[in-house]
């Protein structure tokens, strides 16, 4: 499984990111470049040296950054880290027994903490609508699973989808991860917490009405 960062002008919190993933034994790590102006990758490739692998595509945005890490990977299985967010070590052999379970898409709950105090808020777990019959039909009407960038996934399975639509800004994950469920991917989800999401105001999850267009 490949870690994969999208990062811009990200410099205060991309060595946390990175440091959190680093206990995950031969797994690689590609930061896409979302054009920075300031020392993002200079930290990262400072605090993960040769196990980390720079790209910077040549359009910017989000969406662009995503496909070209799509386009990238190597290994069968990635999942998403956003860089002012942290993994929980033992992460990954879990999501990936998930996945060499027969899942295409895998994720875990969540441990949200606040951004500017680095105190926890509340745990999201994964809601148990998904879990019922055609529970995945349901994220059409809430984006919660319980968040569409921390997913792994089964990498031939987002590019049989079509990838990352460059004309979204904000939900283009959750975008490709509802085309795949429309392909047939298969859900499963673990109930343990391998993920510590930072809520900032800024963050772009919390431009409700830019989601709801």
């Amino acid at each position: 499984m490949t870690i994969l960062i999208a990062a811009k002008n990200a410099a205060e919190t991309i060595e946390r990111a990175i440091r959190s993933c680093l206990p995950e034994p031969n797994a690689p790590i590609i930061l896409v470049d979302d054009h920075s102006t300031d020392t993002t990758v200079r930290r990262a490739v400072a605090i993960a040296g040769t196990r980390l692998r720079v790209i910077r595509p040549a359009t910017a945005g989000v969406a662009a950054a995503r496909q070209a890490a799509l386009d990238a990977v190597e290994t069968e299985f990635a999942a998403w880290l956003d860089a002012d967010d942290e993994w929980v070590p033992g992460r990954l052999p879990r999501l990936s027994a998930l996945l060499d379970g027969g899942a295409d898409i895998a994720t875990e709950a969540i441990d949200l903490y606040d951004g500017a105090s680095g105190a926890w808020m509340r745990r999201l777990p994964i809601p148990d609508f998904l879990r019922g019959p055609r529970g995945a039909v349901r994220l059409f009407e809430r984006n919660f699973l319980p968040g569409d960038t921390q997913v792994a996934f089964r990498v031939r399975t987002f590019r049989d989808a079509g990838g990352y639509d460059p004309s979204i800004a904000g939900p283009e994950s959750y975008d490709v991860l509802l085309r795949a469920i429309r392909r047939g991917a298969r859900l499963s989800f673990g109930d343990e917490a391998g993920y510590r999401m930072h809520a900032y105001p800024q963050s772009l999850s919390r431009n409700v009405p830019n989601r709801r267009r």
